[in-house]
């Protein structure tokens, strides 16, 4: 019997559209990913009457308020393409799915339905575009979860710190690591005292659309955002109808891909068994770090703890006034060829390769006690995330074992950085590749 549509719940769309989102089909197809969310959260919160051509090219897939349906053919192009990419998705890769996405001809409003109720007229009368397929690729375990991975990743970081808070550390039951991520990462799996996950959180200005009264901080200004930001925000937040944009201090927001890179390091240390506590940098005693194995989240300019640890490291992350970006150089000793690693950017000038730095060292090279670091680094964040998964790979981590016993290290060696070559797509990581090494005289 099939359901009523009417009766289909807003928690089993948003799980249709998640599954599509999540899928191997619509992985690099991110402007059809923002046209297919846009019009199905309007479906979802009650506004199918407003969907528009007009309102998906502005509100979706950032066109200009002057833009032109009549002369501007883009927004129908991807519908169609849309449309052949659904059907396919269903065909191959989810043909079981309880609740399928589906768009009538000739409008733009989608349709929740179960597949025996269906409407498979795919006679669109939009006109035809390119339909280029790309074959699946190996990627990060994260790129599989696109948007979803948000709240996912929220949730983790918003459970770990309660846990923390309400003095329940969390741990798991042990289950199988590979051999060689247990000789990479040493104690940091044989802990019986949590590892301290450290994230560091840079002061920013937060967007929002009204004004918070910061009664706690008095000295700090209240102040407009300037209006040459309100097409970027409306671009992201497309439901913004207000007047006004506000810009609040915030020192509580990590960036997303070093929440991701989090995510990567709780799934190794839950594997082994080894408890762990995940708190902002900001609330971390010196002395807890130095006492305790540690694993960090940042760059040297938005985290201290960082910026001590790469005090004497040859790999520095380097900020390149002429061309307003962050690059990696490598400088093997005071006066010695400086090597420069810097990032690609695309037509759009969004970076599309970067580079990011996996540092590992005691704490204190003269106290047996001092716990031992792992710093993630990447600008922009994605780079953490490439990193930390790097580091969780037993094909890569066999592949670096090989270069140190090359460079004469039969085992791992105490202090060491590794350079990481990032590719980013739509500002998360999509692959990454080892790209050079230092190991560090550290007594």
């Amino acid at each position: 019997m099939n359901v009523n549509p009417a009766l289909i719940t807003a928690e089993a769309k948003r799980l249709a559209l998640s599954r599509v989102l999540q899928s191997d089909i619509f992985a690099r197809a991110d402007q059809l990913k923002r046209f297919l969310s846009y019009v199905c959260e309007m479906e979802i919160t009650g506004h199918a009457g407003e969907i528009t051509e007009y309102r998906i090219g502005l509100e979706a897939l950032g066109k200009s308020e002057d833009y032109s349906t009549a002369d501007d053919t883009s927004v129908r192009n991807r519908a169609y393409t849309l449309r052949k990419k659904l059907e396919k998705f269903y065909e191959d890769e989810d043909p079981d799915a309880p609740l399928r996405i589906e768009f009538v001809k000739g409008t733009y409003v989608p349709r929740f339905v179960e597949p025996g109720s269906a409407l498979h007229d795919h006679g669109d009368h939009l006109p035809a575009a390119s339909n280029g397929h790309t074959p699946p690729v190996t990627r990060p375990w994260y790129r599989r979860l696109a948007v979803p991975v948000l709240m996912l990743a929220v949730g983790i970081v918003v459970g770990a710190i309660a846990a923390e808070w309400t003095g329940r550390s969390a741990s798991a039951t042990a289950g199988k690591v590979d051999p060689i991520v247990r000789e990479a990462w040493g104690s940091f799996l044989r802990n019986r005292e949590p590892v301290i996950i450290s994230l560091g959180t840079p002061a920013q200005l937060t967007l929002l659309p009204f004004n918070i009264k910061m009664e706690w901080q008095p000295e700090l200004p209240e102040f407009e955002a300037p209006p040459q930001l309100f097409p970027w925000y409306v671009r992201h937040h497309r439901l913004f109808s207000g007047k006004k944009l506000y810009m609040t201090p915030d020192v509580n927001s990590p960036h997303f891909g070093d929440v991701l890179g989090a995510t990567t390091v709780i799934r190794i240390l839950t594997a082994a068994g080894t408890p762990y506590k995940l708190l902002p940098e900001r609330v971390i005693s010196t002395a807890l770090l130095n006492s305790r194995d540690s694993i960090l989240f940042g760059v040297p300019y938005k985290s201290e703890a960082v910026l001590k640890l790469f005090e004497k490291t040859p790999f520095q992350f380097t900020y390149q006034s002429e061309m307003r970006d962050v690059e990696i150089t490598y400088q093997a000793a005071p006066g010695a060829a400086l090597r420069v690693y810097s990032p690609k950017r695309d037509e759009r000038n969004d970076r599309v390769e970067s580079y990011s730095l996996i540092t590992v060292m005691p704490r204190d090279p003269s106290d047996e006690k001092a716990g031992r670091v792992i710093a993630f680094s990447g600008d922009p964040s994605a780079g953490a995330a490439a990193a930390a998964e790097f580091f969780s790979s037993p094909q890569y981590l066999s592949d670096l074992k090989q270069r140190f016993a090359a460079a004469g290290h039969s085992t791992w060696p105490v202090a060491y950085q590794v350079l990481v070559r990032c590719k980013i797509d739509a500002n998360l990581p999509a692959s990454m590749a080892y790209e050079a090494h230092a190991i560090l005289n550290i007594r």
